[in-house]
């Protein structure tokens, strides 16, 4: 959902200071939001940005501050280079990719131990701050941010330091990843890189978004525009490219629960929008009915965890005492989110005294006396237990 940018307009890393993903995101100043005309690419030519474009300007392409062989895409999101080729190529219909599967990823934490230190160009308070955003995460699921000691860490781990732009890798990439940060003083969007760092993606890139919500194609950045929602789209040869491969859906991913217009892991409406001559932002996504009256002004939040942020990352990241049911049968079960029991029976003989038994939409048609001491949850929809 659960896969964010500072600078002038974005909603993403740096760009989502102002607060994606994955998004942002609060509005410093954007312009109304409204549809437009396209713009011709022939009529900007002329007055399109020269390179090299300011880092916090960079809404896809390679930056300063990330690993060797890393660039950004999404706004706020590392990946090695040849991923980028790879996903841009499919793009552009030179490759197929795998059918898509959502919104989180399974390169996990270990037990959800994320070890971390911080760059000592990060001060006393800005630490302080990034830790109150971690605890929003410890608080929803079995997720521990540990700082190593001596704050000097080695294995895999998180590096936190100060930077123009806010973005991290996707789940553990294996020794030493960074996580950059522009807007400390916003523990929404630094949860938002935590929640990429722990696995997530933007949320609106999950396999179903298209029954959920529009992408506006023709409103997306192009090329020639000279200016997009705050920034810019460059392949890893520093060349502008249009940012639709943005938006495309994650063909490696998986989701838990309905689509969530609240995750603070959605884009905003006019995420990498064109911008009229006249200074309106172009719409990027919109919401389909009957969720836009409720919604089209509201995603790409960056002020709560919403509860589907919060019950994913319980679903990847599972206290010892809970255990999942379905109505889904399964070959091979073992009470973990991903493996649920098939009965309300077996999910109750198997939770723990005092643990949560997490119950997935349907009809269980088991009576019977359960005397355990335990909660049953029912997060994604309505359950019936009967004859």
């Amino acid at each position: 959902m659960f896969k964010a940018h500072t600078s002038l307009v974005s909603g993403l890393a740096a760009k989502l200071m102002a607060s994606v993903l994955i998004g942002g995101i609060l509005l410093t100043s954007l312009p109304a939001f409204a549809q437009g005309p396209a713009i011709s690419t022939q009529a900007l030519a002329q007055v399109i940005p020269p390179l090299p474009i300011a880092p916090d300007q960079v809404l896809s392409g390679v930056i300063p501050g990330l690993p060797d062989g890393y660039m950004i895409i999404e706004g706020d999101i590392q990946v090695p280079i040849t991923e980028f080729e790879r996903r841009y190529q499919a793009s552009q219909g030179f490759a197929q990719d795998s059918a898509p599967e959502g919104t989180y990823e399974t390169n996990l934490w270990p037990n959800g131990n994320v070890p971390y230190e911080f760059d000592a160009n990060v001060t006393t308070a800005n630490r302080a701050a990034m830790q109150t955003a971690m605890q929003q995460w410890q608080n929803a699921a079995k997720v521990q941010f540990t700082q190593c000691a001596n704050n000097t860490c080695s294995g895999d781990f998180v590096h936190i330091q100060n930077n123009t732009v806010n973005n991290s890798a996707v789940g553990r990439r294996g020794g030493q990843q960074n996580i950059n940060i522009v807007s400390w003083e916003n523990t929404w969007i630094m949860a938002h890189e935590l929640g990429h760092a722990l696995g997530l993606e933007h949320e609106q890139n999950r396999a179903n978004r298209d029954s959920f919500v529009t992408i506006d194609w023709a409103n997306v950045c192009k090329a020639g525009d000279t200016s997009c929602s705050g920034g810019f789209c460059l392949n890893s040869s520093n060349q502008r490219i249009d940012c639709d491969l943005n938006f495309r859906i994650e063909t490696t991913a998986l989701t838990y629960g309905a689509y969530d217009f609240d995750s603070v892991m959605h884009y905003r409406r006019a995420e990498f929008g064109r911008i009229l001559t006249d200074g309106t932002v172009l719409d990027s996504i919109t919401v389909k009915a009957p969720y836009d009256t409720q919604w089209q002004d509201a995603i790409g939040q960056r002020t709560h965890l919403s509860a589907g942020d919060k019950n994913v990352m319980g679903c990847l990241y599972p206290r010892a005492n809970w255990r999942w049911t379905s109505t889904i049968t399964l070959p091979t079960i073992n009470g973990a989110c991903q493996f649920p029991y098939g009965t309300i029976g077996a999910g109750v003989t198997n939770t723990p005294v005092g643990g949560t038994l997490w119950i997935e939409p349907g009809y269980y048609a088991e009576p019977g006396t359960y005397s355990k001491a335990m909660t049953l949850f029912a997060p994604n929809g309505l359950v019936t237990i009967g004859r």
